[in-house]
């Protein structure tokens, strides 16, 4: 069918635009591969269907928290919180986990999901048990609540990759992002409220606009 051929046709030219910009992306990760089984864990992980599947992951997401001190219009936490409940990934469970993975070398860890690693209690614990294996590690974050880790501490933790989200570029911007999503949360949710969140949002100088009109490109 000529309808469905051009969309093939746009579906692959999209798909081949999406490499085509991830190219220097792809060279620093390269860069980073120190032997061949790392070579093949990333060949393994971008083009996986062309390979036979392994024993174990080369990735493995572990989420130490679905707490956040945000609350960003365009996270699917929003939504997620109201059926999961908040909850904090017990340190003898991730230690359990982190062992296992030890066994498998090449296989990076990335601590993320849809919570804010840092408002674990026991996250220097964490982080020091995946550096105390070695396994390559990256963490994402907001940066917020950082503030809580000395420079050498975070050093310590041996992590391959840092990436921070960064919500928006000015305050007016920022204080739509993350307070658009507020009214969302309610005691139904399991979460302890909004409010909640507005005090730890006063507490780094933000506040929370009456009305915001963001201009339309």
């Amino acid at each position: 069918m000529p309808g469905q051929q051009n969309a093939a046709t746009r579906l692959n030219a999209k798909r081949f635009k999406q490499v085509l910009m991830s190219a220097p992306r792809y060279a620093r990760e390269l860069a980073n591969v120190r032997d061949p089984r790392g070579l093949y864990n990333w060949f393994y992980y971008k083009l996986s269907y062309s390979f036979p599947l392994m024993d174990f992951p080369t990735r493995v997401n572990l989420e130490p928290t679905n707490d956040c001190n945000l609350g960003c219009r365009h996270c699917p936490r929003t939504l997620s919180v109201k059926q999961r409940g908040l909850g904090y990934l017990d340190p003898s469970l991730f230690a359990k986990i982190t062992g296992e993975i030890a066994q498998h070398p090449g296989c990076i860890v990335k601590v993320v999901g849809l919570g804010e690693p840092a408002l674990h209690p026991e996250l220097g614990l964490l982080m020091t048990q995946l550096a105390s294996h070695r396994i390559a590690t990256g963490l994402y974050t907001n940066g917020e609540l950082f503030k809580r880790f000395s420079p050498e501490e975070i050093i310590t933790w041996n992590l391959q990759t840092i990436v921070i989200s960064i919500e928006g570029l000015d305050a007016k911007l920022l204080a739509f992002v993350v307070f658009a999503a507020l009214p969302c949360f309610g005691q139904k949710s399991g979460y302890s409220s909004s409010s909640r969140q507005v005090v730890m949002a006063a507490s780094f100088g933000w506040t929370a606009p009456q009305s915001l009109s963001i201009p339309r490109s």
